[in-house]
């Protein structure tokens, strides 16, 4: 377990409010012509008919009137791939306030979708449900928005997830945009961070991450700028960019993974900077910078390493939620401070091969760093460990699972998070 003094460099800052949404991706269920339904399907559960001529637009209808019906504003987007889509707008008469991030946003997933063993009685579509924007000012219980919403929808609609369907998270700084320094250094922490936790505890087998993870190392354009064994690179040639850098950046053990944050902290400006973390073909990575748009409650930090699998006791999406807004108030440090959290990091990161210590201890005594303790993280424990080959998580087997099943609706929540 790390020591104290690594623990009082990231959370002993005064706290600052942070913003966070989640996006969520599930398929609902339309009938075929093929079979009967009468004792397959579990009471009150909507399916689309087999007779809807446009079943996508149907499921999005039905999801939009479920959010409506229990007081939440809601936007639907009916085509995200068109340049000239437009944005369709629901709300109660005494909903909350509609604008950028006051409400649930809808739209279909062209990236979910049903695979070999998908339950074979049904037409499968993917939706894609982005949350409002949620402040939270200090730790909560995890009975959370997340809960709530798969309580209303697996109580209602016929629903199926499975390794196709991510779990992503948005950060940001609740009363200020994202700097370019704020970026700088939430890109370095998540870098540092990305091998021994983020890809630890994220989706994996046999310590590889499942396909739809992206890392910084092995898919970002900054990454592919570097030759391993390269060793290192002159520093930054702009005089401001370079002090600051040597300000914020230590010497690292790991000399490619310092070269790599030396073009971070090279990067000019924030557009740059987000550029510089995507795929070779322009996608994102499994942490981006998503800007500002017509559509988004942007800029925001984005991790994109998990995939939501609700079953029992092993839905992990709180545990990504609380990681991310721990990663972004350690962002908060001062100049020195952040520099001396890093180099401590990377000692503590090293010190693992050293002494080969085991992939569980790694992980959580990272998170201990952030003050996440041992009893937050034994839960995730539980969860990880069912992605091990046989277990219910696993890649043979999360493709598998039949429907959601419904549980007692309960209600969201909102005294314990704010809006």
């Amino acid at each position: 377990m790390a020591d104290e003094t690594v623990q009082d460099q990231a959370v002993r800052e005064p706290s600052f409010p942070v913003d966070y949404s989640y996006v969520i991706e599930f398929m609902v269920g339309q009938e075929t012509p093929e079979f009967d339904y009468d004792a397959s399907r579990p009471p009150r559960l909507w399916a689309c008919p087999v007779q809807e001529e446009d079943p996508s637009a149907a499921i999005l209808d039905k999801c939009k009137d479920l959010l409506v019906r229990a007081g939440e504003s809601v936007a639907i987007c009916r085509d995200p791939s068109s340049p000239d889509t437009s944005i369709e707008y629901f709300s109660e008469e005494n909903g909350p306030p509609m604008g950028l991030g006051g409400h649930w946003l809808i739209e279909p997933s062209p990236t979910t979708y049903s695979r070999r063993h998908s339950p074979e009685a049904y037409e499968w579509y993917g939706v894609r449900l982005r949350s409002p924007t949620y402040r939270e000012l200090e730790a909560v219980d995890r009975m959370t928005p997340v809960q709530w919403i798969l309580a209303l929808f697996r109580s209602r609609v016929l629903i199926h997830v499975n390794s196709t369907c991510r779990f992503n998270v948005h950060v940001k700084p609740a009363l200020m945009p994202i700097s370019l320094l704020t970026a700088k250094k939430m890109t370095t922490l998540v870098w540092v961070l990305e091998k021994e936790l983020l890809e630890r505890v994220c989706p994996n087998s046999y310590g590889l991450p499942y396909p739809h993870v992206k890392t910084l190392e092995t898919c970002s354009r900054i990454s592919s700028l570097v030759w391993y064994g390269s060793g290192g690179r002159s520093r930054q040639q702009d005089p401001l960019r370079a002090a600051i850098s040597k300000q914020h950046l230590p010497d690292l053990c790991n000399m490619d993974l310092l070269t790599r944050l030396e073009l971070v902290w090279d990067a000019g400006s924030t557009g740059e900077l987000a550029k510089g973390l995507l795929g070779y073909n322009g996608d994102a990575t499994s942490f981006a910078i998503r800007p500002a748009g017509k559509y988004t409650h942007g800029p925001t930090f984005e991790f994109r390493y998990s995939l939501w699998h609700p079953y029992d006791d092993l839905d992990a999406s709180q545990y990504w939620i609380d990681l991310s807004i721990r990663l972004l108030r350690a962002t908060a440090q001062s100049a020195d401070r952040f520099k001396q959290y890093i180099s401590q990091l990377d000692d503590l990161i090293h010190g693992f091969s050293v002494n080969s210590t085991p992939p569980t201890h790694r992980w959580k005594a990272l998170l201990s760093t952030l003050g996440l303790t041992e009893e937050w993280s034994a839960p995730w424990e539980a969860i990880v460990k069912h992605y091990r080959a046989g277990h219910q998580l696993s890649y043979r087997f999360i493709d598998r699972q039949q429907f959601l099943v419904p549980s007692e609706l309960r209600a969201p929540g909102r005294h314990k998070v704010q809006r």
